[in-house]
């Protein structure tokens, strides 16, 4: 696993860094003649990182180390949108958002 150190009192350390990750997000945007328009969407967001390390001090190894979280997130979200005069518009919307997460 490591070279053995020159120096009796030297620490080592050896880390393996994984990711893995998709994210994606939809949109879906009108552009009518009239007043109202709307714009929906989704988003998804699914990652996972991992760490394996080992410490080493001298000639005297320390137990492999794991580490990690999975995440998992997805929204949906819309909005309305009404030209009340030429230049001022209301706007609104509404987001829904379920994320998880799980530690190793």
């Amino acid at each position: 696993f490591f070279v053995l150190p020159s120096n009796p009192n030297e620490i080592l350390y050896e880390s393996i860094d994984e990711l893995r990750g998709f994210t994606q997000e939809l949109r879906l945007t009108s552009d009518f003649d009239g007043r109202l328009n709307f714009m929906v969407g989704a988003f998804l967001d699914d990652r996972r990182v991992q760490s394996n390390a080992q410490l080493q001090f001298g000639t005297t190894p320390i137990t492999r180390t794991r580490q990690g979280v999975e995440s998992n997130a997805y929204s949906f979200f819309g909005q309305l949108s009404f030209d009340i005069l030429e230049n001022l518009e209301l706007a609104g919307g509404a987001r829904y958002t379920n994320e998880r997460r799980k530690y190793f």
